[in-house]
């Protein structure tokens, strides 16, 4: 499973900033990060203990220290000295798994060992000196460091106190993992309805592939029946088919000629008849050939004639 992300939306003043969103490593510090998640979420409601309402919504932060960190998280008094966990008032270190040896990182806020409520800081830098007193359970995602360097240009008191308001205008997290899980609704089991093939439609779809694979078994029936009009019939000296199967073929046969007969008279009938016009040229062409034939024997025999002359 996924580790959580969370956001805030952070507000400078009247400035909207953008979303931090922070990772979290609930596979490290399940327990912190639960307390920071619930938090974010508000999910919890109102504390048993004080009665405010157990979220960072609205809350701001209250200490920056340009090239250290900025810290939050007292949604109680605002100024540090308040907070507290979903646990009751504080919790235990979970563990140091993690070291303090980037910027970005989320670590737990604290007034000892064992003091760990809501409030929490955001690493500018490397904070070594910090290691195995506070708890690192998260970091701010890339895409968002650039809002992180912002928050830390913004101008302080004495007291190390924001001039501008940094405000955490609303808190969430983008993938809900707390509370019940919801039933699905109306629209969703209809639209669920709709993606599953009931019964009925499955018996349609059998149906209309039979049809189908009928009309395919039908159709290849009838061109395999036109193939052997086409073909030629086997002769009888190879023929052991039946009598009925004689008689289909022999009426082919004959079929086949009385077409053919048709045909020829089809197109004795459709013959041209010639004019007179065409007559006439056609005998005065076949006369001149006939000439031109009588001349071309005329002058053989007379060039033969002057050959024995001449020997």
């Amino acid at each position: 499973m996924p580790n959580p992300r969370c956001f805030f939306d952070i507000e400078v003043g009247s400035e909207k900033y953008g979303r931090v969103v922070f990772e979290l490593y609930a596979d490290q510090v399940p327990k912190t990060v639960e307390n920071f998640r619930a938090l974010c979420t508000g999910e919890r409601g109102r504390s048993r203990n004080s009665g405010a309402a157990l979220t960072y919504k609205g809350s701001h932060f209250h200490r920056l220290i340009k090239n250290f960190m900025i810290q939050g998280g007292d949604f109680t008094r605002g100024d540090g000295t308040g907070g507290e966990s979903i646990y009751g008032s504080t919790f235990a270190d979970e563990n140091f798994v993690r070291t303090h040896d980037r910027p970005f990182l989320l670590s737990m806020a604290n007034k000892g060992p064992d003091t760990n409520g809501s409030q929490f800081f955001i690493t500018f830098d490397q904070t070594p000196h910090l290691d195995n007193k506070h708890i690192v359970f998260g970091h701010v995602i890339p895409q968002c460091h650039d809002i992180i360097r912002r928050l830390e240009d913004i101008p302080t008191d004495v007291k190390d106190r924001p001039y501008d308001k940094i405000i955490i205008a609303n808190s969430g997290e983008l993938e809900y993992r707390g509370g019940a899980p919801t039933r699905p609704s109306q629209s969703d089991e209809l639209a669920k309805r709709r993606r599953s093939p009931s019964a009925s439609d499955e018996e349609e779809r059998s149906r209309s592939r039979r049809e189908s694979d009928d009309k395919a078994k039908d159709k290849k029936k009838k061109k395999e029946k036109r193939r052997r009009k086409r073909s030629p019939s086997t002769s009888s000296s190879n023929s052991s088919s039946s009598d009925s199967e004689s008689s289909s073929s022999s009426s082919s046969s004959s079929d086949d000629s009385t077409s053919r007969k048709k045909r020829r008279h089809k197109k004795k009938k459709s013959k041209k008849v010639e004019t007179p016009e065409e007559t006439k040229k056609k005998e005065e062409k076949k006369a001149r050939k006939e000439w031109e034939k009588r001349e071309e024997e005329r002058v053989r025999r007379l060039i033969e004639d002057v050959k024995s002359g001449g020997g």
